[in-house]
């Protein structure tokens, strides 16, 4: 029974492990080899030692049966060459002894390789045509070295990159073509932008102005420090950056450009308005004191802030000649108004009105005190001082 159990165990592991045939002599031992498998290594790994234990207890021993200067074998040690890579193929053997026949032979398979590497390329931002030079920061995770290539209006020095003044793209291609270690890496591309650079104008609102206003400076910038040049509608001109009003009235548009040049493009126009009106103008008219009928002619006394002269109406018991009033005589209440229409220069003034009373002159009357008088005192006339003739009454 147990006889039967070994040969069908040997069937067994004749169909499952491939071996080399083997004589067995009469009266040994069948033996089988244990040779677990080996996995894939990098061309810079370690030292290795092999796992192959024969049945029986005895020494096994390996032989290179492919790759033989990829590895070497120092008894059960497998030492990589770093020189090159490839397929090993290791065959483990036990010759057995006057116990046990010979083990099949056992090959274990596994591949020496190079190491794979990446490298990072950060994104490189869009960049002005005046932008200073700048370095390149690729890198390989093997820490070997990157180069470049570039394409565009740009050159590449070591890892410094300039741009050539020009305005275009650029494609700058990262790389590392490997060693006896590594693989050569996937080459990473970054594309960037030159545009000429943007530049911004400035300028200030621009208050209302009179008409009469001096010429005055416009005081636009860019911020590339190029000239700005204006343009103009309305009433006024520009003499370099001298705006000149005309003398009318409206509004005016001041427009600054910037054209740009090799480095810079156009700026944005910026527009600024404002309106010229006439100078506005005010009466000042003194109040006029009331009158007595009898009143000398007088002067009126209003002025207007422009200095232009006023023109008078007036009604009631008096008449004006230029600001002269003269009464009638009559009594009544008199009104002065006071103008003026103004010019090319100044808005017409508000009115101004003032008004006086002419009344009659008052008067008084004196009369001296009577002495007291006896029954026989003769006639007397009381005496009355007065401004106009008056009657006197016993």
């Amino acid at each position: 029974m147990k006889k039967n159990y070994l040969l069908a165990l040997l069937f067994v592991l004749l169909k499952v492990i491939p071996m080399e045939a083997k004589t067995v002599t009469p009266g040994t031992t069948i033996q089988t080899i244990s040779f677990p498998v080996i996995s894939n290594k990098y061309i810079d790994n370690a030292n290795f030692t092999l796992g192959a234990v024969a049945q029986s207890g005895l020494p096994v021993s390996y032989t290179i049966t492919a790759g033989a200067g990829i590895i070497t074998l120092s008894g059960d040690t497998v030492k990589l060459t770093h020189l090159s890579t490839g397929t090993v193929t290791i065959k483990a053997d036990q010759v057995g002894n006057s116990n046990f026949a010979a083990a099949a032979s056992v090959s274990k398979t596994f591949t020496v390789s190079k190491k794979t590497q990446l490298i990072t390329f950060a994104v490189i931002a869009n960049k002005f045509i005046n932008a200073a030079n700048s370095k390149l920061t690729a890198s390989s995770n093997s820490g070997l070295p990157v180069t470049y290539s570039v394409t565009g209006p740009a050159t590449i020095t070591n890892d410094t990159m300039k741009l050539t003044g020009s305005v275009g793209t650029v494609s700058i291609t990262a790389s590392q073509t490997g060693n006896i270690t590594y693989n050569a890496a996937t080459s990473v591309v970054r594309t960037f932008i030159v545009t000429k650079a943007s530049q911004v104008i400035t300028l200030a609102a621009i208050s209302n102005k009179y008409v009469n206003a001096a010429k005055f400076k416009l005081t636009a910038t860019a911020s590339s420090g190029l000239p700005v040049t204006y343009s103009i509608s309305g009433p006024a001109s520009i003499s370099n950056d001298s705006l000149i009003l005309t003398g009318n009235t409206g509004t005016v548009s001041v427009t600054a450009s910037q054209a740009g040049n090799g480095i810079y493009a156009a700026a944005l126009n910026v527009s600024r308005s404002f309106t010229v009106s006439k100078v506005p103008q005010i009466i000042t008219f003194p109040a006029v004191s009331n009158k007595f009928a009898n009143s000398a002619k007088f002067k009126l006394t209003a002025s207007s802030s422009s200095g232009l002269t006023l023109s008078y109406a007036i009604t009631g018991p008096a008449t004006i000649a230029g600001d002269s009033v003269t009464l009638t005589g009559n009594t009544g209440t008199v009104s002065v108004t006071a103008s003026q229409i103004g010019n090319g220069i100044y808005t017409a003034a508000a009115s101004v009105t003032k008004t006086f009373t002419v009344s009659k002159v008052a008067q008084t009357i004196t009369f001296a005190a009577i002495a007291n008088k006896y029954l026989n005192a003769g006639p007397f006339k009381p005496y009355c001082n007065r401004f106009f003739r008056i009657t006197c009454y016993l």
